[in-house]
């Protein structure tokens, strides 16, 4: 198990914590079978290390969460529904619908309408 240290991320800050979730979130998403895991370690703020399988270095590790948050729609397709969520209710009640008869395999764009 490789061990790379997000050095940039302060744990003990409320975006950071989330930042480090975020990332072991997209990285597990990005390869379902491979082991992802983070931990803490306590230097002078608690800094998040993720360990996985495969992803050995810094920058394994970046360009694997660029391939999967870079470009349109590569996280989740309700991020196509506009620029911002300035539309019409019709138009955006026509998304939900879609979202919802696509099945519970593919509830990701529900999870994140719903959000909006």
């Amino acid at each position: 198990m490789h061990e790379i240290e997000l050095v940039g991320i302060d744990g003990a800050n409320l975006l950071g914590y989330l930042a480090a979730l975020g990332t072991l979130r997209i990285l597990t998403l990005a390869e379902p079978g491979a082991e992802a895991l983070l931990r803490w370690v306590d230097k002078e703020w608690w800094t998040p290390v993720v360990c996985h399988a495969r992803i050995a270095t810094q920058g394994e590790l970046i360009g694997a969460l660029a391939q999967r948050v870079c470009g349109r729609s590569s996280i989740n397709p309700a991020w196509e529904i506009g620029n911002d969520l300035t539309l019409a209710m019709a138009d955006f009640r026509v998304h939900l619908e879609k979202a919802c008869a696509s099945g519970p395999e593919e509830r990701g764009a529900a999870d994140f309408l719903a959000a909006f």
